[in-house]
């Protein structure tokens, strides 16, 4: 849909990415994204009904992703809350797994 990751030089530097090569970074960037926009989408489902669910789903599977984003903005009041609570737990859960394995 669209970028969860706003502030790229400073994620880059904070989750260690800086001295890979910059196909690499792009690479993770391009996952994380991934992973962030999957947990946002569930997030989003939990709050639809069942009737919404149907409409979302729909509109992503039609490649109408702007007005699937459109339909989740006027359906879910804290959106943007949401999206930046799912995007910065994703990021401190991999930042946590990365301090984990690195004291390993």
């Amino acid at each position: 849909m669209t970028s969860f990751l706003a502030d790229i030089p400073k994620l880059v530097q904070e989750l260690g990415f800086e001295p890979l090569p910059a196909e690499k970074r792009t690479e993770y960037l391009l996952s994380l994204e991934e992973i962030i926009s999957s947990r946002v989408n569930v997030a989003v489902l939990e709050r639809l009904s069942e009737e919404g669910h149907s409409l979302f789903i729909s509109l992503i599977e039609q490649g109408r992703d702007e007005d699937a984003l459109t339909y989740v903005r006027e359906q879910v009041a804290d959106f943007a809350d949401l999206v930046r609570r799912v995007a910065g737990e994703a990021i401190e859960e991999f930042l946590f797994l990365k301090k984990k394995h690195a004291t390993q």
